[in-house]
């Protein structure tokens, strides 16, 4: 016998059970209450337990019947006629239990003669049992149509993550070959004028692209991985700016441990020298600012170039695009990513995050980066 055949007999007599009780109870209020002899305790615990016990009994098959022939909008007509002859069917053999429990001593004065018998549990049980079949079909209709809308859920849920990976996975995808194209288009510019240099540089080039490439399936990481691989970037940029570019890391403690989406930091860096250092003839200097501010991750990219007179320019790029869409996907409503000006110039991207922490902790410490500065949480 199958689990789900256990759980259907043991609900099913677990029922009975409790109508057996309430059945005695209200037929002893009823006896004691309009009749002048004892109730005869016994023989009503016997006949509720016959009536409600055979019931018992043939729930379990009706559910089974109700599974294989569901009245539904397709086949409601067969189904509902197929049922009908069940009905029929349980309503006879119930009263066939109901005559053989008159057989008992207990009952044997009770029915002359064995047609008596028939015709008498025949015409008082009819509506009673006909109401107690179709409530057993409705019951394991509403148990069968909950089961399929709960997998239905399930299967939707799914299918929904399995969307959302894909959109991930897509749009990441498209950030990685955007952001390998700038590289290698900064360090085409040293090719010539410094082929030592250049050299170097295709070396972090090919260790970025080492971890980019471990990093395919994967689409969270620890802040302190994020920066880890942003240093790697920057180290290139630096290389291409020589003393032009300054950057400082500012990371709560309590914060390098936290989960985000891989390349979250890559664009709004990328934008902060695109549209900062580089247009300057004076040292640029990029902050990465990073810290817990209760639920939410705050992250920051601050640079001190001559800002844009309207920030909605930076929107419209590949990086900031893509990073939106990608946060859009993981985190609906949960995140903000605004733009504004830094005092006495520059630009001030601010990203905030649900905080997620995670067990994953780098034996590399950040902080043998010489700018790199720990701060108090």
């Amino acid at each position: 016998m199958s689990v789900r055949k256990q759980i259907l007999w043991a609900i099913s007599f677990a029922i009975a059970s409790l109508i057996v009780l309430v059945d005695v109870g209200q037929d002893y209020i009823h006896i004691t209450m309009h009749n002048n002899n004892a109730p005869n305790v016994p023989r009503l615990i016997l006949w509720a337990s016959i009536w409600w016990y055979s019931w018992a009994f043939f729930a379990v098959p009706i559910f089974q019947l109700s599974s294989r022939f569901l009245i539904s909008r397709e086949r409601w007509r067969s189904s509902l006629l197929i049922h009908m002859v069940g009905c029929i069917v349980i309503y006879i053999a119930h009263v066939g239990v109901q005559v053989l429990s008159m057989s008992l001593p207990v009952y044997s004065e009770l029915h002359p003669t064995l047609q008596h018998a028939v015709s008498h549990h025949a015409g008082t049980s009819i509506f009673l049992n006909v109401v107690i079949y179709w409530s057993v079909v409705g019951a394991s209709h509403a148990v069968i149509y909950y089961s399929q809308f709960k997998k239905r859920e399930v299967k939707t849920a799914q299918l929904e993550a399995a969307l959302h990976r894909a959109q991930l996975d897509a749009l990441k995808m498209q950030l990685q070959p955007h952001f390998l194209f700038n590289t290698l288009n900064a360090i085409s510019t040293l090719t010539h004028r410094d082929p030592l240099k250049a050299d170097h540089m295709i070396a972090q080039l090919g260790e970025l692209l080492r971890k980019t490439i471990d990093q395919t399936h994967v689409n969270e990481v620890t802040l302190h991985e994020e920066i880890d691989f942003i240093k790697k970037y920057l180290d290139i940029e630096q290389a291409r700016f020589e003393d032009r570019l300054v950057v400082h890391y500012h990371i709560s403690p309590d914060a390098e441990h936290a989960s985000i989406p891989f390349l979250v930091l890559q664009p709004l860096v990328e934008n902060a020298i695109k549209h900062g250092v580089s247009r300057m003839h004076s040292t640029g200097v990029i902050s990465i600012h990073a810290l817990r501010d209760d639920s939410q991750l705050v992250l920051k990219v601050i640079d001190n170039g001559p800002g844009l007179a309207s920030p909605n320019g930076l929107e419209t790029g590949t990086g900031i695009t893509n990073t939106r869409e990608r946060l859009d996907t993981l985190f609906r409503d949960a995140y903000s990513l605004s733009f504004g000006s830094n005092e006495p110039q520059g630009m001030t991207v601010t990203l905030r995050l649900p905080f997620i922490p995670t067990t994953c902790h780098s034996s590399r410490p950040l902080a043998n980066h010489p700018n790199y500065v720990v701060e108090a949480s």
